[in-house]
């Protein structure tokens, strides 16, 4: 705590570059925080996926669907409890610039695949007896200010699904009990995307249920086999692989949201150095006097460090530009002076042999009586600083 008061009047020293020092690391802090955050949510839904649900989609890409046929071959499979699917159907509401992830469901199977998400069982028996009623995430609700029973008009984004606006009414609004679902998503009846599109009996992919996570490599394997060499070949992979395949739609966000961070690290580091260095080389003056002084090496960069003055006597002539600073040590007096007398009058009387005047040095007749009497004067005019004896 004793040098509390010595950091403070440092940072006083250079009010503007204090300032922007401070801002310089707090922006970087701040960015390296935002981009983690904004790695962590996109891994969020990843993370939180369940290890027995596993996901069936065509071997090709997930944007080709498959035969509803494929159902009933999936549940034949040991070890496959129960079965869902849906379509990404990508609706447009009033502008593309309103962008969120609508999705077509086979509504009772996917509501029992995923308990995590909660609707109250009047809002869940109303939205199962609406062809044409949706579910919003909370979120989502709060986004565009829907309520239950508000009804809006989505333009269908890909081609097979018509080219016929979709009308809906709000039937539920949901809240998400974990990160596997969240609530920014709208789902609807896959039923009514399916009888107005133009290709009809397609699934874009399958969820399966299956009893023992630890067979799940087994079960995709079969599931996969089932359809080996034929038009609609298959690719079984765990919930977790198909929630990171969205993530890698945007890219290797992994490698570019990491070396951005490491930048800003970088970046902070230059700053704290060169501040550094701009503290060190206007101290010269003040570490050479602690030096000969006998000042520990430990304090001096204390000093350096907080950007200070010596508290001893080692001040700098930004902080007292119009006087020099002085401060005498006369024999006999109790000081801190451990070997000072034989030490510092020696060396400086070989360094200052070629006959400088004291008084050039702003010295009063005081001081220079104390200097014939034998004592020491730690001198800084503002100009050069040093200890006469």
């Amino acid at each position: 705590m004793k040098y509390v008061a010595l950091i403070l009047k440092s940072a006083r020293r250079s009010k503007r570059r204090t300032i922007l020092t401070i801002v310089s690391v707090a922006l970087a802090v701040f960015l390296f925080a935002s981009l983690r955050a904004v790695l962590d949510g996109f891994n969020a839904a990843a993370d939180a996926s369940s290890s027995t649900r596993i996901i069936t989609l065509r071997s090709t890409s997930m944007i080709f669907n498959m035969p509803t046929s494929h159902a009933d071959t999936i549940r034949s499979v040991a070890g496959v409890r129960d079965l869902a699917w849906a379509n990404w159907f990508g609706g447009i509401y009033k502008d593309p610039n309103n962008f969120f992830a609508n999705i077509a469901i086979d509504a009772e199977s996917y509501l029992r695949l995923y308990p995590e998400i909660r609707l109250p069982d009047d809002q869940r028996r109303a939205f199962l007896e609406d062809r044409t009623g949706c579910i919003l995430g909370e979120g989502l609700a709060k986004r565009f200010k829907f309520k239950v029973g508000d009804t809006f008009v989505l333009k269908p984004g890909i081609p097979y699904y018509g080219t016929q606006d979709y009308n809906f009414t709000v039937r539920g609004i949901y809240t998400s009990d974990g990160a596997a679902v969240d609530n920014q998503t709208m789902f609807f009846h896959w039923k009514y995307a399916d009888e107005r599109g133009t290709v009809h009996g397609q699934v874009g992919w399958y969820v399966s249920l299956i009893a023992d996570p630890e067979q799940e490599a087994r079960i995709a394997t079969a599931i996969d086999q089932k359809f080996a060499n034929s038009p609609f070949e298959t690719k079984t992979d765990t919930e977790k692989a198909f929630q990171t395949s969205f993530v890698k739609m945007f890219g290797n966000l992994n490698l570019l949201l990491g070396s951005i961070a490491l930048a800003v690290v970088i970046t902070t580091l230059f700053v704290a150095g060169n501040t550094m260095a701009m503290s060190v080389r206007e101290r010269t003056t003040e570490l050479s006097v602690g030096h000969d002084l006998r000042i520990g090496r430990r304090r001096r960069g204390l000093d350096v460090g907080g950007r200070g003055c010596d508290r001893r006597g080692a001040c700098t002539a930004r902080d007292q530009p119009e006087h020099p600073v002085r401060r005498r040590l006369h024999p006999g007096a109790e000081h801190e002076r451990p070997e000072h007398d034989h030490r510092i009058r020696s060396e400086w009387r070989h360094r200052h042999r070629g006959g400088a005047d004291p008084r050039d040095h702003g010295l009063t007749a005081e001081d220079c009586r104390c200097l014939e009497e034998g004592g020491v004067i730690a001198v800084n005019s503002g100009r050069a600083g040093g200890v006469w004896v």
